[in-house]
Formats: structure tokens, C-alpha cells, sequence
């Protein structure tokens, strides 16, 4: 079976609920992973972002809740290759 993750944040536990049973239903095991929560993050001061390449490509910043996704999904990334999956959900 192909693993399933989940990225959530982990507070957000109706949303969680959910998501398992609909998933569930449907003949998948979900796994959660916690959501890096970037709406408190400094953006312009992440050591990765680089604000000038980023407007030139996109013409704006990104906003925090956008970093946090993103960061979020590189780390689910990670995980999925140091457990050696050769594909996931």
C-alpha cells in the first residue's frame, strides 16, 4: 500500500478527524505530519529565502503562511526519503 501523509498543523485536530475518517473510508491509512506553522514567521529575515530572486520570479514576497507550507512540505520531502519510500501520498 502507498504510504499516505498528511501535512497538518497539529492543533488543528477537527480538520485532522476528517480528513482520517474520508481517507479511512476509502481504504487508506493516514499518517500525520506536523505542519511547520509559519504565520509567525519573519520571512524576509528566513536564512533560505532570498526576497530579490523570489520578486523577480513571482513580483512579490512570499506571505509567512507561505513559508511555513513550504518548508512544511520540503521537511515531509525529507522524511519520505530517509524512510526510503520510492513514492508516496
Amino acid at each position: 500500500m502507498i504510504p499516505v501523509l498528511i501535512i497538518s498543523l497539529e492543533d488543528e485536530t477537527a480538520r485532522r478527524a476528517a480528513i482520517a475518517a474520508h481517507l479511512k473510508e476509502r481504504g487508506f491509512e493516514p499518517e500525520f505530519f506536523d505542519a511547520i506553522d509559519g504565520r509567525q514567521m519573519d520571512v524576509l529575515k528566513h536564512p533560505g529565502y532570498d526576497s530579490k530572486q523570489r520578486r523577480a520570479a513571482h513580483g512579490r514576497d512570499l506571505k509567512p503562511g507561505e513559508l511555513g507550507c513550504l518548508l512544511s512540505h520540503r521537511a515531509a520531502y525529507e522524511e519520505i526519503i530517509k524512510r526510503g519510500w520510492p513514492c508516496a501520498l
